[in-house]
């Protein structure tokens, strides 16, 4: 439709030109029934509206009244619109890339952009709906905030997906593409921050497009989904589950670094199933030297496994521990604001293997609890609670 409305507007001018006025007349009626019948209501149709606005505006013709002051009102409204639209889906981007900008979007704009689109806040209109939503999804300051824009958003998906064109698509349309994206993104984002329901949701979205046969991007399959993937169903899938994704998706990784993802795959496997020794042997094959964030990853699950394997072996885990140490502090600068985080598993991690008495261990883990969540500290809560708990370590 949208290439369809530029050859229109290039057929006014010349109708125009020619001084033929009725078939100029003709053509913008036809040209704005078919940008209202534009299904996504994309920025380009926002765009070419405003075209036809200025268009109208600046070749009023003898067959019709002169053009008043007031008649440039629709082009600039439109406009508006049309920046208004194409800037919040800017600043939507900005946001998920930590690379929001004062300056490029001060406060005061960001709310005269939302009020300008709010005529549009209705699914009838998909792709200003999908971003009014996504900016405020994104900006929610706490889970629970963001979970009506979630709902909205996801409904919005689902009622998408279940229309007959869509069942067999080989992609979804550009505005649901985009919508997948980010809420996939709010998922990871509040399951990285503590939030089980969203792990769900997250594998939810996966699945979704595993069925649709989306998943992939140019037939291959990004290592950071794979992995992440694998790193929820360790606590919300079953071990088959995890084994079937493997089997299927593996194939379609990078050849370059197939076998440390495999590898760490297998790992996190071996982990569901509490077979810790051959967990911690796949860790151990998994090599990333080259990515410090996945390689502290890895190190963090090999230590795990050592514990699960033999907490009473103190001095293997404190060896562990400090190696681990050294390397975060050698690789301070990729990691960046992740080091905090292990910096913090560490320091519970060595308090957990001074723990000797019963009594011990209930300090820590108050301690623990009033924390900022961090990976890693559900299973550390999950060890301290053993330990105050000697009937249950007994038959744990």
């Amino acid at each position: 439709s949208q290439n369809k409305c530029a050859i229109t507007l290039h057929q006014m001018h010349g109708f125009h030109q020619l001084g033929l006025f009725e078939h100029f007349h003709k053509d913008l009626g036809q040209a704005h029934q078919q940008l209202d019948e534009c299904p996504s209501q994309h920025t380009d149709t926002f765009y070419h509206r405003h075209l036809l606005a200025e268009l109208s505006f600046n070749k009023h013709d003898l067959l019709h009244k002169p053009a008043k002051p007031s008649d440039i009102k629709p082009a600039v409204t439109l406009l508006d619109q049309f920046y208004a639209l194409k800037k919040l889906r800017y600043r939507c981007e900005a946001h998920i890339r930590n690379q929001i900008d004062k300056h490029v979007f001060p406060p005061r704009q960001t709310a005269m952009l939302l009020k300008t689109l709010q005529p549009y806040n209705k699914p009838a209109c998909p792709y200003p709906y999908l971003f009014l939503n996504i900016h405020h999804l994104l900006n929610a300051a706490t889970y629970p905030q963001s979970k009506p824009y979630y709902k909205r958003l996801k409904d919005f998906a689902t009622a998408a997906l279940q229309t007959e064109n869509q069942q067999h698509a080989a992609s979804p349309p550009p505005a649901l593409s985009e919508a997948l994206s980010y809420l996939i993104h709010h998922c990871l984002h509040w399951y990285s921050r503590g939030h089980e329901e969203a792990g769900n949701e997250y594998l939810w979205w996966i699945e979704l497009k595993m069925q649709h046969g989306w998943l992939l991007q140019s037939k291959t399959l990004s290592p950071v989904t794979f992995r992440n993937t694998l790193l929820i169903a360790v606590k919300h899938k079953s071990a088959v589950w995890m084994q079937q994704f493997i089997t299927v998706c593996s194939p379609y990784l990078d050849q370059e670094e197939h076998a440390s993802n495999v590898a760490f795959a297998n790992g996190l496997l071996y982990y569901r199933l509490k077979k810790y020794k051959e967990a911690g042997r796949f860790f151990l094959t998994a090599q990333a030297k080259a990515q410090p964030l996945f390689n502290s990853l890895i190190r963090r699950w090999q230590w795990i496994c050592s514990y699960e394997c033999d907490a009473l072996d103190t001095q293997t885990l404190e060896n562990q521990l400090l190696s681990f140490h050294r390397y975060l502090n050698r690789n301070k600068p990729e990691l960046a604001q992740h080091k905090k985080a292990y910096d913090k598993f560490i320091l519970y991690a060595c308090q957990l293997l001074l723990q000797q008495s019963a009594s011990q261990p209930v300090h820590l883990l108050n301690k623990l609890e009033k924390e900022e969540f961090f990976p890693g500290k559900h299973w550390l809560l999950q060890q301290l609670s053993l330990k105050t708990n000697p009937a249950v370590l007994q038959n744990h």
